[in-house]
């Protein structure tokens, strides 16, 4: 590739002049997460409300109570959506006119949506990996963003298309307490319907959108109207998932109980809850109500999200702990090959959602009952001390998953040693605590699928060193009081004391509960603490003549002469621990740019880069390299950076040159 001259070079980083984020700007940050957590604790609050007079036993008994046959077709049901789900991608590829092929499609299709379904932020996650997957097959930046933007676009035609026949049809079931349902629900239908004939005449002008820079041409018209036909069969797919194992006593019309699954669909995906957890089961609860009691609502809606949200997701965890198993068979190496390019990509995001599911999988176990007919088992069997103890641990490893997922996503081999750990202390402790043998064999799956990707966790970063954003502390705190609301709902019944604390018997649950969930708070508020003791990140500044130094003894043995640029002085240098090799980079703003990546030797590039992408996030700034090298590509995708080809023309009369360089910046 070509390399930019040392004056374009050089102008293009500035000296260090941070300019201090608006503080609007840092409120706007915390705003959205602050606002997720309290519509998912106001979910909370619903739910216990309509669930005051029933008992944790009696949901688990109409969801076990489900005819196998209904579920099977619930199964079978979710697997067509999820198909129907990869033609928004196909359709993406014919509106940009770019061919590919049918099974990568699908695989990214399929991975972005397992993802986006059950993580929330649908635009931000399922773009994230439709971009290191479709980026890695060819396509550019601005390509991607127009199949990510068709696929948005067509996912909500289908909402706003059956929304406006059934909410204009049937006017809903909404809550007997709003003032004007059947109005409200009808002018939600109108504007649904104005919605699509706002889509359709756009297609029929066929005048391209303009945001900012980028334009986005109008679809035609025969690809507008199979996008809304292929979307209202997603839809309808996913809504037969519930309304297959709603009970059959509930007398509901497919029509009517369609219009309820949209209503609370929608309000889920704009409360931005990971997966609409709880803000979809509440509305549902609110708008059934009349018709289906609480208890078997519930229990369907359970079985609803493990069928069309969490078997999936454990799908695509299970194809990639096997594809990481089977890699070095020679008889299997073509496969190989073909898995090899993405699964640098997708593993660690994967798996940090495993773990950090496998940590709420604990928490909600430690918050329920034992059952009574292993309690009588455990009398006879395991002393009491150990039950109390493995109860107790079950839930600290819990806690602690859910703080080494972040971790486990920026690839540290510490936490991915800490994650085998604690996942086998997690299924001890599940058998040894009431005999959870269900806990266990998930726990078990996704240790198999964890133990043979050893080869991605390459990263010797301190563990307390990782930044954690507003949304990741959302999802800590939605998963803590979700099981601590589980925990209380669950021992309702008992009368809570002082003594409460320091009983200790087998059938001491509601105890064993309470001190858990202050030991796994206690254990995240710890880890929080220790954060926020520890030193600040010192500014940028500019280096000393003793890093300049050390730095012209780095740029001595380098094999090329781009590093020479830190001697000017203007920029500033960022070192590795050994001081062996250094990032140069200046701050214009937002964007903390460098220039040409790391300085010498190559096993020293990945992890610098890492660092220099924290640095750059534990500022808030936007993270930018200029001029990138060949051999550093790879490591610009893992982080999750996006790919852009510069080119420059010199403006000087007697100068005709045109520059083409690649660089790197945050999404």
């Amino acid at each position: 590739m070509a390399r930019p001259n040392a004056k374009s070079a050089a102008e293009t980083v500035t000296a260090p002049s941070r300019s201090a984020a608006p503080g609007w700007r840092r409120a706007g940050r915390l705003l959205g997460p602050a606002v997720t957590v309290s519509l998912f604790a106001g979910a909370l609050w619903v739910l216990h409300g309509e669930l005051h007079a029933h008992h944790i036993h009696d949901i688990i008994q109409k969801a076990r109570a489900l005819p196998p046959d209904r579920i099977g077709l619930a199964v079978l049901l979710a697997a067509l959506s999820y198909l129907s789900l990869t033609a928004y991608d196909g359709l993406g590829f014919v509106y940009i006119r770019h061919t590919m092929a049918y099974q990568r499609v699908a695989l990214a299709s399929f991975l972005a949506y397992a993802f986006s379904h059950n993580l929330g932020f649908a635009a931000l996650t399922g773009s994230a990996v439709r971009y290191r997957l479709y980026s890695g097959w060819g396509l550019t930046a601005y390509e991607i963003a127009r199949v990510a933007a068709f696929t948005a676009v067509t996912f909500f035609l289908g909402f706003v298309t059956l929304g406006a026949v059934t909410f204009t049809i049937v006017p809903g079931l909404l809550p007997a307490t709003l003032p004007g349902p059947a109005i409200a629900v009808r002018l939600l239908g109108l504007l649904c319907l104005s919605l699509v004939a706002a889509f359709l005449i756009w297609s029929v002008l066929h005048r391209p959108l303009r945001v900012r820079a980028w334009e986005f041409p109008a679809p035609p018209v025969w690809l507008s109207l199979v996008q809304i036909v292929v979307s209202c069969v997603d839809w309808g797919l996913a809504a037969s998932v519930l309304y297959v194992i709603l009970p059959p006593e509930a007398g509901l019309s497919y029509t009517a109980f369609l219009g309820a699954f949209l209503l609370a669909q929608i309000v889920g995906l704009a409360s931005h809850v990971p997966g609409g957890l709880g803000v979809f089961e509440s509305a549902m609860l609110l708008l059934l109500r009349p018709v289906v009691e609480a208890p078997a609502l519930i229990g369907s809606l359970l079985v609803f999200r493990a069928i069309y949200y969490l078997l999936p997701l454990s799908v695509a965890i299970v194809l990639m702990g096997a594809q990481e198993l089977v890699r070095r068979r020679a008889a299997l190496q073509r496969a190989s090959a073909y898995f090899e390019g993405w699964a640098t990509l997708v593993v660690p995001p994967l798996l940090s959602l495993t773990v950090f599911i496998g940590g709420a999988i604990l928490l909600f176990s430690g918050a329920t009952p034992t059952a009574h007919s292993r309690l009588s088992w455990l009398r006879h069997t395991i002393p009491l001390p150990v039950v109390e103890l493995s109860h107790f641990v079950g839930s600290l490893a819990g806690a602690a998953l859910l703080v080494l997922a972040r971790a486990i996503q920026r690839r540290l081999n510490v936490a991915y040693s800490l994650t085998i750990a604690l996942l086998v202390l997690g299924i001890a402790a599940s058998l040894f605590k009431g005999l959870d043998y269900e806990e266990a064999i998930i726990l078990a799956v996704m240790l198999m699928a964890f133990v043979p990707c050893r080869r991605h966790f390459y990263r010797k970063a301190a563990l307390i060193e990782q930044r954690y954003s507003p949304r990741w502390v959302a999802a800590i705190l939605i998963v803590l009081l979700c099981s601590t609301w589980l925990g209380f709902f669950s021992y309702k019944h008992v009368d809570y004391s002082g003594d409460l604390w320091w009983h200790f018997s087998y059938a001491g649950d509601a105890s064993r509960f309470l001190r858990a969930a202050v030991g796994a708070a206690a254990l995240v508020g710890l880890f929080v603490l220790t954060r926020l003791i520890r030193p600040a990140r010192p500014e940028p500044t500019l280096p000393t003549p003793t890093d300049l130094e050390r730095a012209a003894a780095i740029i001595a043995n380098a094999p090329d002469t781009i590093g020479n640029f830190a001697l000017l002085g203007d920029k500033a240098l960022l070192f590795n621990e050994e001081r062996s090799a250094f990032v140069m980079y200046g701050v214009q703003g937002r964007s903390w740019i460098a220039l040409g990546g790391p300085v010498g030797p190559l096993p020293e590039h990945r992890e610098l880069i890492w660092r220099f992408h924290e640095l750059c996030d534990q500022h808030g700034g936007w993270t930018v390299v200029h001029a990138v090298a060949p051999d550093s590509l790879p490591i610009y995708v893992e982080i999750g950076l996006t790919a852009l080809k510069v080119s420059l023309r010199c403006k000087t009369p007697c100068c005709k040159t045109d520059l083409s360089y690649d660089a790197f910046r945050s999404k």
